[in-house]
């Protein structure tokens, strides 16, 4: 457009023009910073992410391996009352035999 830049004050001089792209400059550097601390820290994000998620992976695992052994102590818990239930029964016909 040919006209110099202005401000509230008028034209800008060149030292204004420098000082605005000094600015910008180090706007730019910062905002390139941030940028680059904002991709470390998604980064790290996703990592804790993947770890948490193998994590709960796990533990539903385990949970289900427990579910399993409760279930199996069960049977097992099941099976040596019968056993001695019949052991009962077996010494108690005995005991009546004997006085027989």
């Amino acid at each position: 457009n040919g006209q110099p830049l202005q401000n509230e004050f008028g034209a800008l001089d060149d030292g204004d023009h420098r000082t605005y792209q000094r600015h910008i400059k180090l706007l730019e550097q910062r905002l390139s910073v941030s940028e680059d601390q904002l991709a470390t820290w998604k980064a790290e994000v996703r990592g804790d992410a993947n770890k948490l998620t193998a994590t709960l992976k796990r533990v539903a695992d385990l949970e289900a391996e427990v579910g399993k052994l409760n279930r199996r102590l069960s049977v097992e818990m099941n099976e040596h009352d019968i056993a001695k239930k019949q052991i009962g029964d077996i010494m108690h016909m005995r005991n009546e035999e004997a006085k027989m």
